[in-house]
């Protein structure tokens, strides 16, 4: 089957608490302690009268920890800070104990995160960049169909998922996809695709890979957030153009593959979360070439599907829609299709 050039590039990312703690003197002496069978001989008087002055200063600092505490340390902070800039005892002009700050009982918040920053306890962590970069560059495709390209990623090893419109002139139902996920371009057979005009504005198009398959998918978020950093991938025109990788690939170079596009962005909306098409709108700039491609948040998780842009001239702006996930699951499962899929955050700090 031979496929042409594609023609046209379609449309579409933070009184402050004082606390006190008591000391911890572990260096008084217990009793009750057992000695061990080889005792040491017992320690000459004037060892015992300065290991009981050490003892009656520690005791000291102990009551006047206790004091400031038992007062309202807000009322008076200056009092609390003179008495913990006091410090302890020394001996022989060095510290009889460790700062509180290294001793063996350390604050729970040992990373020294304040708990209200600290990550939800259900949120995954995002992967490093490269770990991230290289998952795309397996997981995403380039669509060609007869007069149109555009993008579309793994979401099992061999069904690969795009926008409707991306396909929309493909010739006996058939478009090449070309991915280093995959070892060389191959055919895809569109099995199902959507009617935007009587499916909600669905634009979703699923293509099952013949004779190949792809070791990287990318699993399904159904859940984000405002301000979740986000990446889109895939392979605008913009790019393609100068891309001579592209050139030899359209001039049947079957080991020549373009370089997959990836651009920066966050979350700025979720529209119509309880009626009708759940849409991210996002910043990540996207351009013709986009649709289909994936818009993934920093655990390398896709939260939706890119498929159109609004740009306006006057304001000299854009943003980015992508459908959300949570649609496109539930698409695929009616199909029988059972992608991996997330319902936890993404902790990018």
């Amino acid at each position: 089957m031979t496929h042409s050039s594609p023609r046209d590039r379609t449309h579409r990312t933070l009184c402050a608490l004082l606390v006190l703690a008591g000391p911890l003197l572990a260096g008084l002496p217990q009793s009750g302690h057992a000695q061990s069978a080889a005792s040491p001989p017992p320690p000459a008087a004037d060892a015992l009268a300065a290991r009981q002055a050490e003892v009656d200063a520690l005791r000291l600092r102990s009551e006047q920890l206790q004091s400031v505490l038992a007062g309202d340390v807000c009322a008076d902070p200056r009092q609390a800070q003179a008495v913990l800039q006091d410090g302890t005892p020394a001996q022989d002009g060095k510290p009889l104990s460790t700062p509180l700050t290294n001793t063996a009982a350390p604050p729970a918040a040992a990373s020294g995160k304040p708990a209200a920053e600290a990550p939800h306890a259900g949120d995954a962590q995002a992967i490093a960049r490269k770990e991230l970069v290289d998952r795309l560059h397996k997981g995403v495709v380039l669509v060609l169909a007869e007069k149109d390209s555009g993008s579309g990623f793994f979401v099992t090893p061999s069904i690969v998922v795009t926008n409707s419109h991306v396909v929309a002139t493909a010739k006996n139902g058939e478009v090449v996809v070309a991915g280093k996920g995959l070892n060389s371009p191959k055919i895809a057979r569109v099995i199902a695709s959507t009617n935007a005009k009587t499916q909600n504005g669905r634009d979703y198009a699923v293509l099952q890979v013949q004779d190949g398959s792809s070791s990287t998918v990318l699993p399904l978020a159904l859940e984000t957030s405002e301000l979740t950093p986000v990446v889109a991938a895939g392979f605008p025109g913009l790019l393609l153009d100068t891309d001579m990788n592209f050139s030899a690939l359209i001039r049947g170079d079957m080991k020549a593959m373009p370089e997959l596009g990836m651009s920066q962005g966050a979350v700025m909306a979720l529209q119509n979360r309880t009626q009708g098409l759940p849409v991210i709108v996002h910043s990540a700039p996207i351009s013709g070439g986009n649709s289909g491609g994936p818009l993934v948040d920093g655990c390398g998780r896709v939260v939706g599907i890119n498929t159109f842009i609004n740009v306006s001239v006057e304001q000299a702006s854009s943003a980015g829609f992508a459908q959300a996930s949570s649609d496109l699951a539930a698409y695929l499962k009616g199909l029988g299709i059972q992608p991996q899929t997330t319902t936890n955050g993404c902790d990018a700090k």
